[in-house]
């Protein structure tokens, strides 16, 4: 395939990713930009063309700290990937649009998505694209902040074959909760009830088998109108031989959380 020569998207390219120039732009000024940058996008045909285009506006909405809109940017640019030419992956927009949606997650509070998404770029290869160096350092960097989260904030659970592990959060009156958990292979069985002080418990959520491909699994409710308890309960019942091991995270943080085998 002959490579497209697409010098205004290369300019915005330099602008955007190589002088981080979104970065020092007033807000009507970055505005602007990414209204130049979306036009220029929104008239290429070409994969490689609208996957450098969406990685722009993806890692400008990155530097303005916008979440929402990097990570669904970052997300179409990642899907072109079954398109791309040789020479569209050696440009490298593909390896910043899975930085930006790693950065996305990290932002938001989802470490294990985060996660998923470095071990994706990791997979990409190709160690010679034009931004491999740039890439390597945010995403170093990145990893680090993820493996201190998980250091503080997840906790580590066995689960033996034929056996199961349930996990008991005291819940004041009118709190919520969230939860998530990053199996580490084979599948889990899980459901969350929340059984009030008094009353019927009720089933919050169920998943049966649940496999470690899938990526982090979450969930939460609440506010709950009465105080309880809250129980995740991670089932290896069905495996007769392997046990199987998970990271798992309860927020907010504050909240007392047990674990019996």
């Amino acid at each position: 395939m002959e490579e497209k020569w697409q010098p205004v998207l290369l300019l915005y390219l330099k602008i955007c990713l190589v002088y981080r120039g979104v970065n020092f732009m007033k807000p009507q000024a970055a505005k602007e930009f990414l209204q130049m940058v979306q036009e220029e996008t929104d008239s290429q045909l070409d994969p490689d063309s609208r996957c450098m285009g969406l990685c722009i506006q993806a890692e400008a909405m990155r530097q303005g700290e916008h979440w929402d809109e990097a990570l669904q940017l970052a997300s179409e640019g990642c899907a072109l990937q079954p398109k791309l030419s040789p020479q569209g992956l050696k440009t490298g927009v593909l390896h910043f649009c899975h930085l930006v949606v790693a950065y996305a997650h990290y932002a938001q509070g989802r470490p294990g998505l985060a996660q998923e998404a470095l071990t994706k770029l990791s997979s990409l290869g190709l160690s010679d694209h034009f931004f491999q160096k740039q890439v390597e350092f945010k995403a170093t960097h990145l990893r680090r902040l993820v493996g201190a989260e998980f250091e503080e904030s997840y906790r580590d659970i066995s689960v033996p074959a034929r056996g199961q592990v349930r996990l008991v959060v005291e819940l004041p009156e009118g709190t919520s909760a969230q939860w998530d958990f990053i199996l580490s292979g084979y599948s889990i069985d899980f459901a969350a009830n929340f059984v009030p002080s008094s009353g019927e418990p009720e089933e919050l959520q169920r998943a049966e088998q649940y496999q470690a491909e899938a990526g982090p699994f979450e969930g939460g409710a609440g506010p709950f109108r009465s105080a309880g308890q809250v129980e995740l309960v991670f089932s290896n019942t069905f495996s007769m031989l392997r046990g199987k091991s998970l990271q798992c995270r309860v927020l907010p943080n504050n909240l007392e959380v047990r674990q019996e085998d």
